[in-house]
């Protein structure tokens, strides 16, 4: 008789033992749940009031949208756009002239053709009907609209320390977008500084002043595309810039020798409109510009060669 009551001691406190176990475990569950929800709250208030895409995250995941929305719509990056689209002057107090806002990350909006059927996407009238799919995008990515540029043909977003910045170009149907980091602004002006030096000491009369903007540049040795590539003579470089005073607008090319600084060459409407005269002013400019696009009395042609160029 003994014998089955502490038979039934140990019996009873097994059973004790595995409720308490299965407690245990169920309050782990709780704990578990309730971490869960902690750190989904956490990202999403991070993700809604802290996090900010970053100016190049903005621009893929907007050139996405536009693709995915209007079949016919062309997105084209290029880093190159010379006197194409429109642009705002961003200035930076370091420095004593602005710099366009296509030196910074851009794309432009431009029409295309489709054939063989639209696809998936929709058809657009314009560039400008990319708006709506940027400001959506935009909403949700919680960027607040600036009052004074709300509305095309200029809106500017912005939020911490971030700009984008939407222009568009009727006359040249040609929408731009535009996305930087504030301190890009003086990344921008230091790198331009080199080719205002170069300006005003070939034009000293007239310098370089706070009414001037200046790009896009491109350094034809990292970007040879355009009218006039790279140079063809080694240890030579060349170099294009917009320099843009009012609504007036100049091509101004320049040619480095090796380590040396840039150095003015002249300046144009277009690629097409540089003289063969001013290639030839001196030997180094010659072999910078050797076999490039120059305008002499028969029209455009290539320096030291006989290679007619057709308009």
């Amino acid at each position: 008789m003994a014998k089955n009551t502490t038979k039934s001691k140990k019996t009873a406190k097994s059973v004790r033992s595995a409720s308490g176990r299965r407690k245990l475990s169920a309050k782990k569950v709780l704990y578990l749940v309730l971490a869960f929800v902690l750190v989904f709250v956490a990202a999403l208030t991070w993700r809604l009031f802290v996090y900010t895409p970053s100016a190049s995250r903005v621009l893929k995941t907007v050139t996405g949208d536009i693709k995915a929305a209007y079949a016919n719509l062309a997105v084209d990056n290029t880093v190159w756009p010379a006197q194409m689209g429109s642009q705002l002057s961003l200035h930076d107090s370091a420095y004593n002239f602005n710099v366009s806002s296509q030196n910074m990350p851009s794309f432009y909006v431009t029409m295309r053709e489709v054939s063989g059927g639209t696809g998936r996407g929709k058809i657009a009238v314009t560039p400008e009907t990319a708006d709506s799919v940027i400001a959506k995008r935009m909403k949700a990515y919680r960027f607040s609209v600036d009052e004074a540029n709300s509305k095309l043909p200029v809106v500017a977003y912005g939020r911490r320390g971030t700009t984008c910045l939407e222009i568009y170009d009727k006359t040249q149907a040609v929408l731009t977008f535009t996305c930087y980091e504030h301190s890009q602004i003086y990344e921008k002006s230091k790198e331009a500084q080199p080719f205002v030096k170069a300006y005003n000491i070939a034009n000293s009369t007239k310098p370089v002043t706070s009414a001037y903007t200046v790009g896009p540049i491109v350094i034809k040795s990292q970007n040879g595309a355009g009218v006039i590539g790279s140079s063809r003579t080694a240890n030579y470089d060349i170099a294009e810039a917009v320099f843009s005073k009012g609504v007036t607008k100049k091509l101004i090319l320049f040619y480095k020798k090796g380590s040396g600084d840039w150095r003015y060459v002249a300046q144009a409407n277009d690629e097409y409109g540089f003289s063969c005269a001013d290639y030839k002013a001196d030997s180094d400019i010659r072999a910078a510009m050797h076999d490039q696009v120059c305008l002499d009395d028969f029209g455009p042609t290539r320096l030291d060669t006989n290679n007619r160029v057709a308009q």
